[in-house]
């Protein structure tokens, strides 16, 4: 599904691939490219004191270990591609949260069709 998302490099709204077809690949994936990026910077964050709202939600998610929720009843997970890269995944939990864009107004509206918290992506 086509969809839209912001490459920080070039400060540029950019044409991206939506996808709900994710495999325990794109999870492993995820792990070996993403979390080394985001685990580290994240631990010096928390080591210099700052605050937890301005640090990663998310950063102690191991991807493979969600493996087994695939295809689970209320959980569905999607993928971006951008530039023929994976770019980010999400998992929305239809039976506990109501799923929506809180706030996208900085980038001119909502960016994608697919429900969600976040806005943006790692482009």
């Amino acid at each position: 599904m086509p969809a839209q998302i912001v490459d920080l490099a070039r400060g540029a709204i950019v044409d991206a691939v939506l996808f709900d077809d994710v495999t325990v690949d794109h999870f492993i994936q995820t792990q070996r490219e993403w979390r080394p990026m985001v685990v580290e910077p994240t631990r010096r964050m928390i080591k210099r004191g700052v605050a937890p709202e301005l640090q990663p939600t998310h950063w102690h998610w191991n991807w493979e270990n969600k493996s087994v929720q695939l295809g689970q009843f209320g959980l569905s997970f999607y993928g971006i591609e951008y530039a023929g890269q994976l770019q980010g995944l999400m998992k929305v939990d239809l039976a506990k949260y109501s799923a929506r864009i809180a706030n996208c107004k900085k980038w001119g509206g909502c960016l994608s069709t697919v429900d969600s918290r976040y806005c943006g992506s790692h482009a």
